[in-house]
């Protein structure tokens, strides 16, 4: 997952990032959330990893963007609450900075 990660984060955000623990993981069951009229039957894992930033520059829409990408925002983690976020969980885990301990797993959560 890390060579996607390094390789992903250019073209989709402009910027590299160095690679360190997953931080949690969850399950996404389409039929269960706001989504299900247009994801139909989609189960899918998300692993969360946390990285950071190599060198100053801010992430910027990068050199491939995906179908669809607007642009790309800088969030400070205590500001995550204000705004709209998937799975929301995350602003109320991240709201103190990055959690240390082990990998949490999320479950199928919005």
């Amino acid at each position: 997952m890390g060579d996607v990660l390094r390789r992903e984060c250019p073209e989709e955000i402009g910027v590299a990032v160095d690679i360190h623990d997953i931080l949690v993981v969850r399950d996404y069951l389409s039929g269960n959330h706001e989504f299900a009229e247009q994801e139909p039957g989609t189960h899918q894992v998300e692993v969360m990893f946390e990285c950071r930033l190599v060198g100053s520059e801010r992430p910027k829409v990068g050199t491939a963007p995906d179908t669809g990408q607007l642009g790309v925002e800088w969030l400070e983690l205590a500001q995550l609450h204000r705004h709209r976020l998937y799975p929301k969980v995350l602003a109320d885990l991240l709201k103190d900075g990055i959690p240390s301990g082990p990998v949490r797993y999320l479950g199928d959560v919005n």
